[in-house]
């Protein structure tokens, strides 16, 4: 049986097609304006409908919370996929949605070379149908309180899902604005330090979004458990996902650590004496 040929990763340069298509950026700012514009409409149902009373507060801070939880998984279960089948010269999605998360992991830096439409409109372009659909629904009411709370998680889910990838980016930027600094510090999106374990594992903490969920997914063994169930489905594993080319371990020195030159430095004469 002949060898397998190496399956070399599919570079934009690669590709023989320019960076980006001047189609994609006017697609991704429909998508953005789209998205916002039926963001602001389900909000404006959501307040009208009276999720900020007192009486609905809280079911609307419960949906608010798990609509935040729901982004950070969602972000890690795209990541993860994306790290884990399929390839870059796949047909459709290869280019489109494979290759900037096979990027990433050769290019770090990659994504934060990519302007707002590009990180953020794929995103908006997935959103936006979902979003029309449930503005086609009655609106949210007093009457009926579980949907004011599904009202809110969506709209907070939706937010999170289309700056993850603006606050993966700042997990990489060397210097990010004193603002976001601070939140990063807070915990409340995604830590750089957090965010290094996946680029020296490459197959742990895939969540992007806010990082909340990393250790309680990784603690249980969620994504390899998922794994090997989309496997024994028949779904095959990349040939060139990260995980195959890990990165290069830390260079150590050459040889032992460099000496002093010759002896310490004694001090000149006695040790001074105590009056009295």
């Amino acid at each position: 049986m002949a060898p397998r040929a190496e399956r070399r990763p599919v570079t934009r340069e690669a590709t023989g097609h320019p960076e980006r298509f001047g189609w994609q950026t006017l697609v991704e700012w429909a998508a953005i304006a789209a998205a916002t514009a039926l963001w602001l409409l389900l909000a404006r149902r959501l307040v009208d409908g009276g999720g900020l009373s007192a009486s609905a507060l809280w079911l609307t801070a419960a949906g608010a919370l798990a609509g935040y939880l729901a982004g950070d998984l969602m972000s890690g279960v795209v990541h993860w996929f994306c790290d884990t089948f399929f390839e870059e010269d796949t047909p459709l999605i290869g280019r489109v949605l494979i290759l900037p998360f096979r990027e990433h992991h050769r290019d770090p830096l990659a994504m934060t070379r990519h302007g707002f439409a590009e990180i953020a409109g794929n995103s908006c372009l997935a959103l936006a149908p979902v979003l029309a659909m449930v503005a086609l629904l009655p609106a949210p009411s007093a009457a009926r309180p579980v949907w004011l709370g599904a009202y809110a998680g969506l709209l907070v889910f939706t937010v999170v899902a289309v700056v993850t990838n603006q606050l993966h980016k700042w997990a990489h930027v060397p210097a990010v604005p004193d603002l976001v600094a601070r939140i990063q510090r807070t915990g409340l999106i995604l830590q750089p330090l957090r965010h290094a374990a996946h680029h020296l594992s490459q197959a742990e903490a895939y969540c992007v979004a806010t990082g909340w969920l990393n250790a309680p997914l990784d603690r249980i063994g969620f994504f390899p458990r998922l794994e090997r169930a989309l496997v024994a489905a028949g779904l095959p594993m990349s040939e060139t996902a990260p995980r195959w080319t890990p990165p290069q371990p830390r260079p150590r020195r050459n040889g032992p650590p460099p000496r002093r030159n010759g002896p310490p430095p004694r001090r000149n004469g006695p040790p001074p004496r105590r009056n009295g």
